[in-house]
């Protein structure tokens, strides 16, 4: 069987210390992003009558577009309090040595990074390639599996200290 295995996060953490600065990576992100879309949708209504004056100079229903941003402002504000509460699960995991509690991170990394090469394939199709915005994408997606590799590793890691009460955490990079 095949086991991925990570020793060192970044070359100089050790996994369960990568792991929960990944974690806090994580969870700063989600905040500033759902402060960020709550503020956005505050200022959808603060500047309400300013918008309503320029969307009949366009002649766009005004109305339907704010319910529809509402709505998917709401999505990803609802997003990134989960990414929140699964980022703090993956640091108290971390703490405790609950290796169960690094999954739900590991599944929605896996998941998100999915959804977003299909999303982009399909943008592709649909638009074309724009090669500046490709390669930034490339370039996240690598990082987040990176991430993901990490965490996974931490999780193996913390399975073998269980398993071996004797490995101490300073252990983790075993040559044999």
């Amino acid at each position: 069987m095949f086991t991925m295995r990570l020793y060192t996060c970044c070359f100089c953490f050790n996994l369960i210390t990568g792991t929960k600065i990944i974690g806090a990576i994580y969870l700063i992100c989600s905040l500033l992003l759902a402060i960020t879309y709550g503020g956005a949708l505050v200022g959808v209504e603060v500047f309400k009558n300013f918008l309503t004056e320029e969307c009949e100079e366009v002649d766009i229903d005004c109305n339907k577009e704010k319910e529809v941003f509402n709505i998917v402002a709401g999505i990803y504000i609802a997003k990134y309090l989960l990414y929140i509460i699964i980022a703090s699960v993956l640091i108290h995991g971390c703490r405790k040595t609950i290796p169960n509690m690094l999954l739900p991170s590991i599944v929605l990394g896996v998941l998100c990074v999915l959804l977003e090469i299909i999303y982009k394939i399909a943008q592709a199709v649909m638009y074309g390639v724009h090669w500046e915005n490709f390669a930034r994408v490339v370039v996240e997606w690598l990082i987040q599996g990176y991430f993901i590799a990490v965490i996974i590793s931490a999780r193996t890691f913390m399975k073998e200290m269980i398993a071996n009460p004797d490995m101490e955490m300073n252990d983790d990079v075993n040559t044999e």
